[in-house]
């Protein structure tokens, strides 16, 4: 009924590059120039603030460092070549002046078409410090993907690059006094200003936590949403929070079904995400002279159809900010991270270059039923005659990886023959019993199980994102 842990591993080297802004035309396969590959060129920088009122409606948006500035390759440039990473990156410095990395994992995403093919992929900021570029793309889909939808299922051909001095590539970075970065990049005579802003990465002014709760950063996705990052210590565990100092970039609709009188689900109208209104965390404040209760948005579904198209709407545990401090969040919430699986300071598998633990704590829902269903069996809060909010999102944002222990062999004992297939022990076991028994008592049960979840969805699946992200630098693949 859910992604198997196997597609997760799968969707965890790719990119998201879904829904963007812009014109697209396509020529014959093999005939287009480098001004027809412009033309068809979308990115997610537009995507971005056609989506997000404060960017939308900024006075200074066109004359700003870092606006959108794309300019037309001159007649006879070479168009770019699939095979070659560098020619992509060269095309790329060529056509964009001037660009703003908005979201906080550092990728600047971008579509094309190529050879009647669409290319999707993303330029890899965070190594730009120490004078690296990375790139990623892959084939999918074709020259016919409609603006706003998920693109074609399937991935074709990936290509991935590594550009530092040894390849040419120079980098010059200046910082700003809001904590934003502008870096000019260039290769091969070519070059673009980059900013990287800090914009979303601050505590919300009027977030509410719950008693054991913690701030870890703000969060900006690529589809457009900005949220907040938190941690539960009591119950080791991450939320994704909606911002509650800006406004969402699409409408939040009220889902329909038997329970909407008790609790409230909202979904974004495109992106699918759906978020639960969280009361019992809220507060009373008084607006415009009437006091009222304030609540906050907690993240608990994201459509695994979106998952699956690997678009911008695939939830944002691909845009944590990959700078923070977090390994002894994920020891609390992920124990295999100690030491099956060890990790970084900055949630990098060790031994496992540009892989790092995915962050997901939702619901890879197939139908919102699923959600629904968990609400109609969750435990009722006595005083309200409401399902217990708190625990409801237990159950929602619960991940398989709290609870995963990889498999994995002994170490060869030189008295068992070697350790050939099939030699036994002295009391008659063989390698494989041997393993189940040192596996056995480092599976854990689920925390926080209750009688009244144990039949809910949440338990049988939580989203299994055990997590590898990427090869080399960037997310297509990661």
């Amino acid at each position: 009924m859910f992604v198997t842990l196997a597609a997760h591993w799968i969707l965890a080297l790719l990119s998201a590059t879904g829904p963007q802004t812009g014109t697209q035309t396509s020529a014959p396969t093999g005939t287009e120039t480098a001004a027809d590959v412009f033309h068809s060129l979308e990115l997610n920088q537009a995507f971005i603030e056609a989506r997000r009122p404060e960017l939308r409606d900024a006075t200074d948006r066109e004359t700003k460092t870092g606006a959108l500035r794309l300019r037309e390759p001159p007649v006879g440039t070479p168009k770019p070549d699939f095979d070659d990473p560098r020619s992509v990156v060269r095309f790329l410095l060529g056509v964009i002046e001037s660009g703003t990395v908005y979201p906080t994992e550092g990728y600047f995403y971008f579509r094309f078409d190529l050879d009647g093919r669409r290319i999707s992929g993303n330029l890899r900021f965070t190594s730009i410090a120490d004078g690296v570029l990375h790139t990623g793309y892959f084939e999918t889909g074709g020259a016919d993907h409609t603006p706003g939808m998920p693109s074609k299922p399937g991935i074709g051909a990936v290509r991935t690059g590594t550009f530092g001095a040894e390849q040419g590539l120079t980098v010059v970075t200046e910082p700003s006094d809001e904590g934003e970065t502008t870096h000019r990049v260039s290769l091969d005579g070519e070059s673009a200003t980059f900013v990287v802003p800090a914009l979303y990465r601050a505590r919300p002014a009027s977030l509410k936590l719950r008693d054991g709760e913690r701030f870890v950063s703000g969060v900006l996705d690529e589809s457009g949403y900005a949220l907040a990052l938190i941690f539960n210590e009591h119950d080791p565990a991450f939320r994704f929070l909606l911002h509650p100092d800006l406004e969402p970039p699409e409408t939040l609709t009220p889902i329909d079904h038997t329970h909407q009188n008790r609790v409230q689900l909202f979904i974004g109208t495109e992106s699918g995400f759906v978020f639960i209104r969280d009361e019992a965390a809220g507060d009373r404040e008084t607006v415009n002279g009437t006091d009222r209760e304030t609540s906050r948005l907690a993240l608990v579904g994201v459509d695994r159809a979106r998952i699956m198209a690997n678009d911008y709407f695939d939830g944002p545990f691909d845009q944590v900010p990959p700078d923070l401090a977090l390994r002894p969040l994920l020891h609390a919430a992920y124990p295999y991270t100690r030491t099956a699986s060890p990790v970084d300071e900055h949630g990098n598998f060790i031994g496992r270059e540009s892989s790092r633990v995915a962050i997901a704590p939702y619901t890879a829902y197939a139908s919102t039923d699923e959600l629904t269903d968990a609400i109609g069996i969750a435990a009722v809060d006595e005083e309200t005659a409401r399902p217990d909010t708190a625990s409801l999102i237990l159950v929602l944002t619960r991940e398989y990886q709290q609870d995963f222990v990889p498999p994995f062999w002994p170490e060869p004992d030189p008295r068992r023959s070697a350790g050939r297939p099939g030699a036994r022990d002295a009391a008659g076991h063989s390698r494989a019993t041997r393993r189940l028994e040192l596996i056995r008592p480092l599976r854990r049960r689920p925390r926080h199980r209750r009688a009244s979840f144990s039949s809910c969805p949440g338990w049988a699946r939580p989203a299994p994102r055990v997590g590898s992200r990427a090869p080399a630098g960037t997310r297509t693949p990661r």
